[in-house]
């Protein structure tokens, strides 16, 4: 498989969610995109998914525009620099535990709106994004995708993918469309009251193995290389995710899935569990996140929609979604196709629990 094929890839829902959390209006998105290293036949309201290299152009572009490393994000901005100065703290560190220790104290002169908080226990290490006040000022998807920054440096800081016991996100499962679940090598628990991240205390002893000579090369690439890190081997749930889109409109059972990966059935439940998910899960994520990109970017037929996706029917396509969102496919699509370019819509707020 070619390096390219191999290039993860955002949902185009994930992006606007962020954008629109970014305080980004619509038309200034669509702008943003046209300005990306696209095929001269691709139009980009017809995008579903950004590679990796294509989310990182699009992102700088925003911090271009905003003089924000986190354009929008928080209450305070990151001016420019501001990676570069945490790198530069962080590898003052011979230990994994010494570089967050500094990032926590670098933090609290940069921002004013959260801390990073480093809790040990029972040989478990918890590190926690804290807001600073009861007030709720803090997106959930920025405390995400800040802890994800987290995950990623400690990874590039030692060299090693860092496996994690939990992750812990404030947003929900389908406001995130599953993106964020493929960035953490390690269970997730959605609608939580903090981000944060639990490893084996042991990893706080790893030694930094990063020096001032490879820092050029990990900005040049950021944000990708901390958003979509690779990780050591690809998880099962995101093998049968593709096998499935690639069937589409065709179905597929557990026997026959499992017969394609050349594992057997039992396997295939079994390594799904161990990843925290089921083949009914990932069949109904896949056919959810792709309906939501249809309905939002398209004037498609209903009842096209649903035989893309495999129904049977229409009316089991309604039912399918609404358990899904909670709204039918036309109010969904009417809510999302008729928001003013102007007004950026405001993102759900996540459970607290």
């Amino acid at each position: 498989m070619s390096d390219q094929a191999r290039e993860r890839t955002l949902s185009m829902s994930f992006v606007e969610a962020l954008c629109r959390d970014m305080g980004i209006p619509s038309l200034a998105m669509l702008k943003a995109l046209q300005a990306l290293d696209l095929p001269d036949d691709r139009d980009p309201t017809c995008l579903r998914a950004l590679s990796t290299t294509q989310f990182t152009q699009l992102y700088r572009h925003l911090v271009t525009l905003s003089n924000d490393e986190m354009p929008g994000l928080f209450p305070r901005p990151f001016r420019s620099g501001a990676l570069r100065l945490t790198c530069m703290t962080l590898l003052e560190g011979d230990t994994l535990c010494k570089a967050i220790r500094r990032w926590s104290h670098l933090l609290r002169q940069l921002q004013d709106s959260f801390v990073l908080d480093i809790q040990t226990a029972d040989g478990r290490c918890t590190l926690l994004l804290r807001p600073t006040s009861d007030e709720p000022v803090l997106k959930p998807i920025a405390t995400d995708l800040f802890i994800k920054l987290v995950h990623g440096m400690a990874c590039w800081l030692t060299g090693k993918t860092v496996p994690v016991r939990r992750v812990m996100l404030r947003t929900s499962h389908a406001h995130t469309c599953g993106d964020l679940a493929s960035w953490f090598p390690g269970p997730i628990r959605f609608e939580q009251a903090v981000s944060a991240l639990e490893l084996d205390d042991s990893w706080l002893a790893q030694p930094v193995v990063r020096g001032k000579q490879d820092l050029d090369a990990f900005l040049d690439a950021a944000p990708g290389n901390w958003i979509a890190c690779q990780f050591d081997a690809e998880r099962l749930h995101e093998r049968l995710r593709r096998h499935l889109a690639d069937l589409l409109p065709a179905s597929a059972t557990a026997d026959s899935a499992a017969a394609a990966l050349h594992l057997s059935t039992r396997s295939l439940h079994r390594r799904l569990h161990q990843e925290q998910t089921t083949f009914q899960r990932v069949k109904d994520e896949l056919r959810r996140d792709l309906a939501m990109d249809k309905l939002t970017r398209g004037a498609q037929p209903l009842s096209a929609i649903a035989f893309e996706l495999g129904f049977d029917s229409i009316t089991s396509f309604h039912r399918a979604f609404k358990g899904w969102t909670g709204e039918t496919p036309g109010v969904y699509r009417l809510q999302r196709q008729h928001t003013p370019d102007q007004q950026a819509p405001h993102a759900p707020h996540a459970q607290e629990g």
